[in-house]
């Protein structure tokens, strides 16, 4: 790879040399889950 690189997506391959990918970026890790539903109950 070259230092301008952008690399490929995560979670699609995308390469992002190329142009972005359409893919969700909005993913988590799972072991958040509970934490996530504490909060959610508290608000």
């Amino acid at each position: 790879c070259r230092e301008e690189c952008a690399g490929l997506c995560p979670i699609c391959g995308q390469d992002l040399n190329v142009g972005p990918c359409d893919c969700s970026r909005e993913t988590t890790d799972p072991r958040w889950d509970a934490l996530a539903a504490l909060l959610k109950e508290a608000e």
